[in-house]
C-alpha cells in the first residue's frame, strides 16, 4: 500500500503518515476547539505519557476527546505506572513512590520529571468520568511481594494490592453510550 511503499522509500514522517490517510493533530489536547465542527477524530494514542500529567489536566483532555470523537472512535493508552526513578536507582523498587509522603514526593517531583502517582483505578474512573468505556485492558503486575517491606503513606495504603502492584497498563477504550453517560 502506499503508507509501506513511501515509509520503504525513506519518506520523511509527515508523508508516510499523509499517505496512510493520517492527520496528526499538535496542540493542546485539552482544547481542541481548532478542530473543525464537521471533522471527528478516529484514534486517540499516547505511549508512556498520561503518567506525566496531572489528574485535572486528564480529565479535561479526555472529556475533549470525547467531545471530539467519532462515533466508532478508539482511545489507546499505554501507561507506565511504575516509579520512573527506579529504572536509574537500582536500590529502590518499582513501588517507592508510594511510600513518600506528599511533601517529600513534591521535593523529588519536579517540573523537569512529573510523575502523577496514579493507579489504575484512577485511570479508569477518569476514563468513565469523561464519557469513555475501557473495552480492552492488558495489565503487568508485580507479584505481592513487591509490596512486602514497604510502608505505604496515604492514600496508598488503602488501596487494594491488584490496584497496587499493578506497573503497566495498556488501555483502549471507546465512546460510552450516551444513555450510559447521561448524554
Amino acid at each position: 500500500d502506499a503508507a509501506r511503499a513511501a515509509l520503504a522509500d525513506g519518506a520523511p514522517p509527515p508523508e508516510v503518515l499523509a499517505a496512510a490517510g493520517v492527520r496528526p493533530l499538535v496542540g493542546d489536547a485539552s482544547d481542541l476547539s481548532g478542530l473543525p465542527q464537521a471533522q471527528r477524530c478516529d484514534l486517540m494514542v499516547s505511549n508512556n505519557t498520561l503518567e506525566h500529567i496531572p489528574p485535572g489536566t486528564l480529565r479535561a483532555i479526555f472529556t475533549e476527546f470525547r467531545r471530539t470523537a467519532a462515533p466508532g472512535a478508539r482511545m489507546s493508552h499505554y501507561i507506565d505506572l511504575a516509579d520512573h526513578y527506579a529504572g536509574f536507582d537500582p536500590r529502590i523498587s518499582e513501588l517507592h513512590f508510594l511510600t513518600l509522603p506528599e511533601p517529600a514526593w513534591r521535593l523529588a517531583n519536579n517540573r523537569l520529571h512529573y510523575q502523577n502517582r496514579l493507579r489504575i483505578g484512577d485511570y479508569q474512573r477518569l476514563h468513565r468520568e469523561s464519557g469513555w468505556r475501557v473495552v480492552h485492558r492488558r495489565l503487568t503486575r508485580r507479584p505481592p511481594s513487591a509490596l512486602t517491606g514497604l510502608r505505604l503513606v496515604p492514600p496508598f495504603d488503602e488501596l487494594p494490592a491488584r490496584q497496587l502492584l499493578v506497573v503497566k497498563a495498556h488501555l483502549i477504550s471507546r465512546p460510552a453510550s450516551a444513555r450510559a453517560t447521561g448524554r
